[in-house]
């Protein structure tokens, strides 16, 4: 190996700002530093001296030791500073006072001795100016040990080759040391992957620091933006990124924070392919969680992505892949054909079209008068009914504040819930980085739970209230009219319910994570329920019962008396036109 080790790379560019204590310091050194310092006129040798004495350098069995199992005060310091242990016992150490000079046994705890400045030097070290001439002998340690310049290619190969020297299997005496307790790494397939182009460390954090068993993994968001909701699903947000896309790993469930990390599958014999990265559409790498025996509170099934149905509820995808949300809309479509056709059939007296004839040209005549009403003045006035009369139910106030409360209990919480999801799902895409995003797409997110389950409880009370004033209602009413659409109360009702219930399955399953508890009636609803394969399999049934029903919904719409939600704001728009066109005329 010819000049390696990629420096400390974001590893240790701490060590290139200040000097650090040097029971954090890197395996790697700063030669142009270490040459401006204090120690620049020694050799390696001469405080490493055991290194070339030994048989295997690096040796796997050294690298989880503690730093100071290296150090000898009297051999590396004492030899060459003696006077230090004379002013100990004398009760100072430079400027300060020594109550126990024991205390100083361990030099390196203050003094780094490959960046410690000379004598009265107040200026820091040079950093990565013109590096003086190295010995020889110090030369060849630098080949591993020298810090190199990370945006270069065949740097970051070179460090990567100083760990594949032991984790490799290529056959190396330390990589057969290695793999007595750790599984090799398959060079040959890793070199394949895309992350091959990066020094291990900038993954494994603290991995070229003592005690080489303390390293950390960086999470992936530090390159890579999080999926937005249309990839990840408000399910995986408490998923590691490695637990879908790692091979030869195992999903297991954190028993602390509760989210879902991951364990290598380790095989010594067969060594690992862990950094092969899984496609994210892999069906294979979703069974891995969602299988009947899994203990991670994960479903049975593999379900389908909240699409175009849920998004009057839910943050969704503008999908419509899944057979329930295909038929469903497939019947709403014919629904709103035959609601439009009625609307534009009949014709003029003195006119000549045919009856498919003058639809198309009242089709035609309506989208043109509607376009041109958006590029012109008349938008005002439609923006103004707009947000009266639809957002604010102005209308149906003056008529019936008892009617508006009861409405409005059932409106506003799909309103509110839509315009949530829309700024979730919008925001997960175009400001990923903007934290409050994925509280709100966060279901176990205190606010975001609170609110969910204080919206559901309106929508419930208000179905309740408006069946029980259609049956007072019953009496009185006029013969002939039609009669309340107790179906949609029943249908809205049942989707609400059985969506409570499903919260509080999918809290039982996952373990009650932190924040489950603000959403207080699925969280109740919860501890009805225990965790294990009964639950994971009933979830998913509950889950596609509760598509049905909102499936059922959105199908039975156009051909139900709701079909107003649909009609009312073209008609007011319409009217607002057409008010606003008269004004014009009678002023």
């Amino acid at each position: 190996m010819k000049k390696t080790a990629r420096s400390m790379l974001i590893l240790s560019f701490f060590l290139l700002i200040v000097p650090l204590p040097i029971a954090q310091a890197s395996w790697f050194i700063d030669s142009n530093r270490f040459l401006h310092s204090i120690h620049g006129a020694n050799s390696c040798a001469e405080c490493h001296e055991a290194v070339s004495d030994a048989d295997l350098h690096p040796n796997p069995e050294d690298v989880n030791k503690q730093l100071p199992d290296f150090f000898d005060p009297d051999e590396q310091c004492l030899r060459c500073h003696e006077e230090i242990s004379d002013t100990l016992q004398e009760g100072t150490h430079g400027s300060e006072s020594v109550a126990d000079p024991s205390t100083y046994e361990n030099c390196i705890e203050c003094h780094d001795p490959h960046y410690e400045k000379p004598l009265g030097t107040e200026e820091a070290l040079p950093e990565l100016a013109d590096v003086p001439a190295l010995s020889e002998e110090d030369a060849e340690c630098m080949v591993c040990h020298g810090i190199l310049d990370i945006s270069h290619g065949p740097d970051i190969k070179q460090f990567n080759q100083i760990c594949l020297d032991c984790h490799g299997d290529s056959g190396t005496p330390a990589q057969k040391q290695t793999a007595e307790t750790i599984p090799f790494i398959h060079v040959e397939a890793y070199e394949t992957v895309s992350h091959s182009l990066n020094a291990c460390a900038d993954c494994h954090l603290k991995a070229t620091r003592f005690p080489h068993s303390e390293k950390e993994l960086s999470s992936c968001t530090e390159c890579h933006p999080r999926h937005d909701e249309k990839v990840a699903h408000s399910a995986h947000f408490t998923v590691s990124c490695e637990a879908c896309h790692l091979s030869d790993v195992t999903p297991v469930k954190d028993p602390r924070s509760q989210k879902i990390i991951w364990k290598p599958i380790r095989n010594l014999e067969t060594g690992l392919n862990i950094h092969q990265m899984t496609q994210a559409d892999d069906n294979e790498a979703c069974q891995r969680c969602h299988h009947l025996e899994n203990q991670i509170g994960a479903a049975a099934l593999v379900l389908p992505a909240k699409g175009l149905l849920c998004m009057p509820c839910h943050a969704a995808t503008f999908s419509a892949g899944d057979t329930t949300t295909l038929f469903s809309l497939a019947v709403f479509l014919v629904g709103m054909v035959l609601m439009f056709s009625y609307f534009l059939t009949g014709t003029l007296s003195n006119s000549t079209e045919t009856a498919e004839e003058n639809i198309f040209h009242k089709f035609f005549t309506l989208v043109g008068n509607a376009f041109c009403s958006i590029f012109s003045g008349k938008i005002f006035p439609i923006i103004k009914a707009l947000i009266l009369d639809v957002l604010f139910q102005r209308r149906l106030y003056l008529q019936s504040q008892k009617r508006w409360l009861i409405h409005g209990l059932i409106f506003y919480p799909f309103a509110f819930r839509f315009f949530w999801g829309i700024i979730a799902l919008l925001g997960s895409i175009w400001l990923p980085n903007w934290p409050t995003v994925w509280a709100m797409l966060d279901k176990n997110h205190p606010a975001t739970a609170l609110l969910f389950d204080v919206t559901g409880i309106m929508i419930i009370l208000g179905a309740a209230a408006a069946f029980m004033r259609g049956r007072k209602s019953e009496d009185t009413r006029i013969p002939g009219l039609p009669q309340q659409d107790r179906v949609a109360l029943v249908l809205i009702a049942g989707i609400v319910l059985v969506g409570f219930v499903l919260e509080g399955m999918r809290i039982a399953m996952t373990g009650s994570p932190d924040g489950s508890a603000a959403a207080f009636l699925g969280y109740g609803l919860s501890k009805i329920f225990s965790e294990g394969p009964t639950l994971n399999k009933w979830y998913a049934y509950i889950w596609y019962l509760h598509a049905i029903l909102t499936g059922a919904f959105i199908a039975y719409l156009p051909f139900s008396r709701l079909a107003h939600i649909i009609m009312a704001p073209v008609n007011l728009a319409m009217r607002a036109v057409t008010e606003d066109e008269h004004e014009v005329v009678n002023s």
